[in-house]
């Protein structure tokens, strides 16, 4: 045995090296090379080796957001002449913007704005009448008068209107009550400003049956119907007493009258005055009586 492989010893010596190396590499048969390019398959895990699933880690807090600094305008300063121009139009600006499109008249607004007060205020709503909580009084319903032709259907009793209280209440309609109401807010009030705050209209006559300025065979009045009422003088809350008859005559009085004699033309169809005749030198006449050719006023 020892002799056979030292034969076998000195034949190898015999070869040469490279031989040697290249006979020691194994070499692959054409089916064992396509087989070993071919990858090993992914092994089957059962259901059992499937680790469960994980709930999903919680989103991470977000980094506080940093706030916007604040926008800061800058107001371009105005020269003084600059300054004036704008100050002067500002007030224009805000009065014409109060003027709306399609804005209703004045008469309505001023309606709506009593319906509104008429159910804002309980006390007053009890004694108000003509559905205007501005015009304080009592309804007395129909007025009747062996005259015929004189009376009033629904009339009212008016102690007081749009806050200035009546001398003596007057015995009208709605009809005129609602003029006499507005005529009192827009002109009387404004007008007696200058010569200070009204307190009292003294009421020279509301209903009564008689003929136009009381002449024999003439035409019922106005007053016959409950249409017309006639003042004769205003008092203030300093007192003063400012009568038409002397009054209207002239100075700051004179003003403050034919002011508002006119702006009783247009709430009342018939504006009389001092200067209309001689009827009504004491008393302004007013009355809702309309006519084709628009209020009468002299």
């Amino acid at each position: 045995m020892r002799g056979r492989h030292l034969v076998l010893a000195m034949c190898m010596s015999l070869l040469p090296l490279d031989a040697l190396s290249q006979s020691l590499v194994p070499r692959l048969r054409p089916g064992d090379a396509a087989e070993a390019a071919t990858p090993s398959p992914v092994p089957r895990t059962r259901p059992a080796d499937v680790m469960p699933a994980q709930p999903a880690p919680a989103p991470a807090a977000s980094a506080p957001r940093r706030s916007t600094p604040p926008v800061v305008f800058v107001t371009p300063r105005l020269r003084p002449n600059q300054l004036a121009r704008q100050n002067t139009a500002a007030p224009a600006a805000a009065a014409a913007s109060t003027v709306a499109v399609g804005a209703p008249p004045a008469a309505e607004r001023t309606e709506r704005g009593g319906l509104l007060r008429l159910f804002q205020n309980p006390r007053l709503r009890r004694t108000s009448v003509c559905g205007d909580i501005d015009i304080q009084g009592e309804a007395i319903g129909e007025v009747t008068s062996s005259r015929r032709g004189c009376g009033i259907k629904e009339a009212v009793r008016i102690k007081s209107v749009s806050g200035i209280n009546l001398s003596t209440p007057a015995v009208l309609n709605c009809n005129a009550a609602r003029a006499l109401n507005s005529w009192v807010k827009d002109s009387a009030i404004p007008a007696s400003r200058r010569m200070g705050q009204l307190n009292e209209i003294r009421v020279a006559a509301s209903y009564v049956c008689k003929t136009r300025n009381s002449q024999p065979g003439a035409r019922l009045s106005e007053h016959s119907f409950g249409n017309a009422i006639d003042i004769s003088a205003f008092r203030m809350r300093n007192g003063r007493t400012i009568t038409l008859l002397e009054g209207w005559s002239g100075g700051d009085t004179r003003r403050m009258l034919v002011s508002m004699w006119e702006g009783a033309c247009g709430p009342f169809g018939t504006v009389l005055g001092p200067s209309s005749n001689r009827f009504h030198r004491g008393h302004f006449h007013f009355d809702v009586a309309s006519y084709r050719s628009g209020p009468f006023c002299r």
